[in-house]
Parts: structure tokens; C-alpha cells; sequence
């Protein structure tokens, strides 16, 4: 899986046509409003930045709103404890702006005697097709590219506003979130209604060139009131969920929490079998190990069999079996093996080496 600073996340993402899943190196890093030097003081402002710092980050990790968050007597005593987490106060990343990097051990382990099951580092990427009626007779898609495209001005500052909002929440929240380019490639497969009445097969053959993980469309218009709403609808391999109607907030809140299910982290450490397919050469067996190495769920990878092409891992995970084949099927490095269908007397989970 890509390693990345989340802070450039969206940044890097938005033009790239070969996208895996990523991992978030910094997901407990947090930056906050902050323009006074509180770091060290023992005031209450710094006790009150840290409480803040807090609530983002429970966010990120167990998909919960703020709401939901403040009105859970376990999750506020975090919140009011919140120093005992921190580990890094600063640095300052500008007169405004404060980073806080909080323990993830220390952290995960109080959620987990809480059972509160988090989300790790591993996360899915995310294609966002948006197609926007202005309501004065212009329709289009929203791009990476919005500078680009034969639009009137006011259209243009919209999806700027737009793409700004989208950028601002994806980062909060932790969610890599991409947009298509729109250049001819793209309106050679797609044209706005084709989203607006959610043509699943033109969707799909349009977002295959990105490699994302999952697909997140929506059509919207702009209400009297300068009000955005959209229908919301989550896409992967064919099978679709409705969010239903909403702001972009909502819709990222919901998605946050979609893969919060997903990809949570509970219960005790297990001991599970993979076995990787396709391994013909040194460069394939010590690339496995590595990419398994770098899962950041995974305790213990311990190879223990290596025969006629395939390798067999004995792993300790952070999570069941169904978590880690959630985990292994982001990524574009593995996919998934029929193997186990075929020899049913063998456990544990199957891939072959992607070439």
C-alpha cells in the first residue's frame, strides 16, 4: 500500500490515473485552530485545544459524528482526558494552526477495553463522480480540472467553492477522496446524466482507468436558498448503497462511517493463514513479505511454507479473518485467488500475486 502525510492527501490524488489503497502514516496527528502559545502552560485553553484535537480524531478513527461522539459518557471522558493521549504538542504550522499528535497505542488500547471498535490506517480510496445542476440552465461534472472546462465564470467559482469544501472534509475526516479529469477520455465514457440516473455499468466502465477503491456518486442542484443537495449513492463491483439525500458533510460523514464498518478493529489479536499464489521468483516472495509487513493491523507475519510457486503466511492480526480479507482485497498488489473454493480442506484466506 502508498504511504502518504494525510495533509497532501487530496492534493496528490486528484490528477492520478493508478491508485491503491493508501495507508495514513500521520492519523493521529492532528492540526487545530490554535493561535496562542499554549503548549506546556497547564492552562485551560491548552486543556480545551487538546479536548478539540480529540473529537476530530474520533472521529477519524471510529467514523462517529460529533454529535453522536458528545453524546456517548465513554467517548466525552476521553475528551475531558485528553492530555494523557499527547505525546507532541506543535510544531505551529502557521500564526493559526497547531499540530497535536496524539498516542495511537495508548489510545487504541482504552478503546478497545471501552469496546469501541476504530479504524486503522489502511483506507480506502475514493472516486467522486458529481454531477451539479446550477438551476439557470448549466449542467456538468465536477473536476480536478474545473479551470479547464468550457463553463461560465460562475459555474467555475462554484465547483471551486466546491472542490475547496471537499478537500477541507476529506482531509478532517481522513478520507482520500479523488475527482475525475473530465478530459475527453472521460466524457467519451460519461456525460451528467449518466450519473443523474445512475447508470451503474457507464459509471463503472468510466471509473475503471482511476483504480479507486470505491465509487461515491451523486446529483445535485443548488437551491433558492444557495443551498447544496445532493443524492447520494456508494458504488463497488456492481453493488450500490444509497445515503440518501444531503450536504457534501453529510454525505463524507456517512461514507466515514460506512467504511468505519467496513474496516474496524475489534476484539482480541488472531492467528490466521494466507496463502499467496503466483510466486515465482525471489523478488516476488521478498515483495509479499514486505507489503505484508507494512499492514500496519498486523502484529506478526512469519512465512512458513514456500511450495511449487506459492507461499503460505502465518499472520497475527489486530481484528478477524473477514477484516483482513477487507484489507488485502484494496489493494492493487494481491487479488483475490478462487483457491480455497477448490481445495476446501484448506483454512485461512487466498490471493494471488497481481503481474
Amino acid at each position: 500500500m502508498n504511504k502518504f502525510s494525510f495533509c497532501i492527501y487530496f492534493v496528490l490524488y486528484f490528477h492520478s490515473t493508478s491508485i491503491s489503497a493508501v495507508v495514513i502514516e500521520d492519523l493521529y496527528t492532528i492540526n487545530v485552530q490554535q493561535s496562542l502559545d499554549i503548549c506546556g502552560t497547564g492552562s485551560e485553553e491548552e486543556q480545551s485545544t487538546y479536548g478539540e484535537g480529540m473529537v476530530q480524531l474520533l472521529s477519524r478513527i471510529t467514523g462517529f459524528n460529533s454529535d453522536y461522539i458528545f453524546a456517548n459518557p465513554d467517548l466525552v471522558r476521553l475528551i475531558e482526558g485528553a492530555e494523557r493521549f499527547v505525546f507532541l504538542c506543535g510544531p505551529r504550522l502557521n500564526e493559526n494552526e497547531l499540530s497535536i499528535g496524539f498516542n495511537d497505542g495508548l489510545l487504541e488500547s482504552e478503546l478497545a477495553i471501552l469496546n469501541i471498535p476504530r479504524w486503522g490506517k489502511e483506507r480506502p480510496v475514493t472516486l467522486l463522480w458529481f454531477a451539479i445542476d446550477t438551476g439557470e440552465g448549466e449542467l456538468g461534472i465536477l473536476s480536478s480540472k474545473t479551470s479547464d472546462l468550457p463553463i461560465t465564470n460562475n459555474f467555475k467559482n462554484f465547483q471551486q467553492k466546491l472542490y475547496d469544501e471537499i478537500k477541507y472534509f476529506s482531509n478532517i475526516m481522513a478520507l482520500p477522496v479523488i475527482l475525475p479529469l473530465l478530459d475527453l477520455q472521460d466524457i467519451s465514457f460519461i456525460i451528467p446524466d449518466d450519473i443523474i440516473k445512475g447508470r451503474v455499468s457507464k459509471i463503472e466502465d468510466a471509473s475503471d482507468r482511476y483504480y479507486a477503491n470505491y465509487i461515491l456518486y451523486a446529483n445535485g442542484y443548488i437551491s433558492e436558498y444557495g443551498r447544496l443537495e445532493a443524492h447520494w449513492s456508494i458504488l463497488r463491483q456492481g453493488n450500490k448503497i444509497n445515503f440518501g439525500y444531503g450536504t457534501l458533510e453529510y454525505a463524507l460523514n456517512q461514507l466515514s462511517l460506512y467504511y468505519a464498518n467496513e474496516f474496524k478493529i475489534e476484539g482480541d489479536v488472531s492467528d490466521l493463514k494466507v496463502t499467496i499464489l503466483g510466486i515465482d521468483s525471489l523478488d516476488d516472495y521478498a515483495n509479499t513479505i514486505r507489503h505484508f509487513e507494512s499492514l500496519s493491523l498486523l502484529e506478526e507475519v512469519e512465512p512458513i511454507e514456500v511450495n511449487n510457486g506459492s507461499l503460505i503466511l502465518q499472520v497475527k492480526a489486530r481484528g478477524d479473518q473477514d477484516l483482513l480479507d477487507n484489507i488485502l482485497g484494496l489493494d492493487s498488489f494481491l487479488v483475490k485467488s478462487n483457491e480455497n473454493t477448490e481445495n476446501s480442506g484448506i483454512d485461512g484466506l487466498f490471493f494471488r500475486l497481481k503481474k
